[in-house]
């Protein structure tokens, strides 16, 4: 590395890193206020250079729902304190965007002196992502508690992972001990419509999580907790994904 011996050679390095890079550079001084943000990162705040936002200081982005955490993480530097932590900023334009963030305080040539770099990652659309999936799971949850049958969801090594409240009382079970369950407990408890054993292996289920293939339909008799056999048609259980989410069957 004797080319980067050379003070210009590694500013011209350092610089070809922060006009390239894919990760936002913001620089402050202690007071919060900008000096300089890299390409990247006037890309996410949309605008076209940093000059835009030199001598503004980073909170006037600062969403107010990250106020409390940002202020902590500031305070962090002040001790000479690095870390890294998520937060929301507003651009000029008004638009959201999330951030993790990594600060890092840089001491200056005077004792007590020093600026903060702000390393920043861009994860709005993972953000974005992350609630979409969540809206949607609720949404199937609230379809599954409200269908007329039981609906129960198994992941790849059989482990209950969800019941609705239909196939809590079908099963004689609370979700709770229903959680702590894999589709083998049955075992032993379960009956062909004619009277005969129904072994957990052969269960529409148990096959279908084996084979990844819809496997069924049966009519199958469970003897509950409490001695009573419950009847129930499980139609051909499919898989969601290969793992965890498994198959569903219903009662």
């Amino acid at each position: 590395m004797r080319h980067l011996s050379n003070p210009q050679d590694r500013e011209r390095l350092l610089r070809a890193i922060l006009e390239h890079s894919e990760m936002g550079v913001w620089h402050a001084d202690a007071k919060g206020r900008t000096l300089y943000v890299n390409p990247a990162g006037c890309r996410w705040m949309g605008v076209k250079r940093d000059a835009a936002l030199l001598g503004r200081s980073y909170q006037e982005f600062v969403a107010p729902e990250s106020w409390t955490g940002m202020r902590k993480e500031w305070a962090k530097r002040r001790q000479g304190i690095a870390s890294s932590y998520e937060l929301e900023m507003i651009r000029p334009d008004g638009r959201r965007i999330n951030l993790l963030a990594c600060g890092v305080p840089v001491p200056g040539s005077l004792p007590g002196a020093y600026t903060v770099v702000g390393l920043l990652l861009n994860v709005t659309a993972m953000k974005r992502t992350e609630t979409e999936l969540r809206r949607s799971e609720e949404l199937l949850q609230r379809i599954v508690e409200n269908v007329p049958a039981g609906v129960v969801y198994a992941a790849s090594d059989g482990r209950i992972q969800r019941a609705n409240s239909v196939a809590q009382e079908f099963l004689g079970l609370s979700y709770r001990k229903l959680k702590a369950c894999f589709a083998a407990d049955w075992n032993g408890t379960t009956l062909r419509e004619d009277g005969s054993p129904f072994p957990a292996a052969e269960y529409p289920v148990t096959r279908c999580l084996k084979t990844g293939r819809a496997q069924g339909p049966a009519t199958i008799g469970i003897r509950r907790p409490d001695g009573k056999v419950r009847w129930g048609y499980f139609p051909p259980p499919r898989r969601r994904n290969p793992d965890p989410a498994g198959a569903a069957a219903r009662s």
